[in-house]
């Protein structure tokens, strides 16, 4: 599998994964200076930026190992400069990590990490 299809497919199992858990998605792979945010949605009154990490092998170990400290710091950048450009989501914040594992038969494993990245 391509590593761009695969990514999405696990974006798009992550966002149903939290739709599921009651989550409204807000939106999907946002853009700015910093880089991107794989969705962005809210969980009650909590608005939280996910980065979604989906790996069909475990030869690097599991995806959520990817989320190394540069990453962690653009996270919280691309966070900060899309909380700058919406003045009207004055309200709590956080960064999740949601890792996809597809596993050989082409189901998945998902583990979600809340408040996995802080500033």
């Amino acid at each position: 599998m391509e590593k761009k299809a695969l990514g999405k497919r696990g974006e798009l199992q992550a966002g149903a994964y939290l739709e599921e858990k009651g989550w409204r998605i807000l939106a999907k792979n946002v853009r700015n200076e910093y880089g991107e945010i794989d969705i962005i949605a809210l969980d009650g009154n909590s608005l939280v930026f996910v980065e979604v990490k989906t790996a069909k092998t475990k030869k690097f170990g599991y995806p959520e190992v990817s989320v190394n400290k540069r990453k962690q710091k653009k996270m919280v950048e691309c966070a900060l400069a899309y909380l700058q450009k919406e003045p009207n989501m004055n309200t709590a914040w956080r960064i999740d990590v949601v890792a996809v594992y597809v596993l050989p038969d082409g189901q998945t494993e998902i583990k979600w990490f809340k408040n996995a990245i802080s500033g």
